[in-house]
């Protein structure tokens, strides 16, 4: 039975790729739903018939695949790209793989790439989205050349702060690094949110002329300046921290604090946020025990996830 084809649009569009392309030969209502179809995460195998299939798709995701210039041709109007663990046949990779470029392309995901260099990654201009991990030979030159509103650092431990200087990105993520310091943070003027983790030489000092919304640190010793730090931040996670000051009265703009194993020395001191004018709630998951009066001053406000029970 055939079903109407406003309801096979529907179905299509919770399906993966693969499935999308055994479809299209069976069943009309799929070839409409092709022509608009805009692309996916799932890891496309070939990219010849990906493009027949897909003509408007501006999503790809290539990861794990032989790169040559005869692939360029199908990413053409590709506006996102995972290029994760790509890497160019031998005899491409001696030439170096400048040539691979997609002119207009707006989000670029590298992981694990070490063909991937600094001048290599200076072609994509337009790029607003940038997402690189464990890819050694980046130091970061390049995003100058950018437009990067969205930067995420996985295990780049050749980034230092001259590669963050001035850049206007408003949502960053860095995961372990050991060469970025408060002064690199402080010198992008425009960040909103921020994501910090395994980063040995962050004091999160100052940050209150950053305008952010939005912060996670791991791994901080969270004194009396870094209490300032967040005065005007709305929403504050921290993992793994040592709370060596209470000054939680200074967090005027605070409405939800998530608090993941961490130590306090003096966990009653919470009690100050109710105070606050925006205050909504409180997490504590697998933190040290919280007493009595602590519940009843924060009441429905707190929330307290124990460690879970091995048997």
């Amino acid at each position: 039975m055939d079903l109407p084809h406003d309801v096979c649009l529907e179905i299509f569009s919770y399906l993966p790729t693969y499935p999308l392309t055994q479809f299209r030969v069976v069943s009309k209502a799929t070839v409409e739903y092709a022509k608009v179809f805009k692309g996916s995460t799932i890891r496309i195998g070939s990219l010849k018939k990906w493009r027949a299939c897909f003509p408007r798709a501006t999503q790809a995701n290539i990861s794990g695949q032989l790169l040559c210039m005869n692939d360029l041709k199908y990413l053409d109007n590709v506006k996102e790209l995972d290029m994760s663990f790509c890497y160019p046949y031998l005899e491409m990779a001696q030439n170096s793989i400048k040539w691979f470029h997609i002119p207009g392309l707006k989000k670029l995901t590298i992981s694990c790439n070490e063909h991937m260099t600094d001048e290599w990654l200076s072609q994509f201009t337009e790029l607003e989205d940038l997402c690189i991990g464990h890819s050694r030979e980046i130091t970061g030159s390049s995003f100058r050349n950018m437009k990067l509103k969205l930067l995420t650092l996985n295990s780049m431990r050749r980034i230092t702060d001259e590669a963050l200087n001035g850049l206007q990105v408003e949502d960053l993520t860095i995961i372990s690094n050991s060469r970025i310091t408060d002064a690199g943070i402080l010198s992008m003027p425009k960040l909103t949110k921020l994501y910090l983790c395994w980063m040995n030489r962050i004091k999160c000092h100052g940050f209150e002329a950053l305008p952010l919304k939005q912060i996670f640190v791991s791994d901080l010793e969270v004194d009396a300046p870094v209490f300032r730090s967040f005065a005007h931040v709305p929403k504050i996670a921290l993992s793994q921290c040592h709370f060596l000051d209470n000054g939680y009265e200074r967090w005027i703009q605070l409405r939800r604090l998530d608090v993941y194993d961490s130590s306090f020395e003096e966990i009653n001191e919470l009690a100050k946020l109710v105070d606050l004018p925006h205050f909504v709630q409180v997490t504590l998951t697998r933190c040290q025990p919280v007493s009595k009066p602590l519940q009843e001053k924060l009441g429905a406000k707190l929330t307290v996830v124990l460690r879970e029970k091995w048997p």
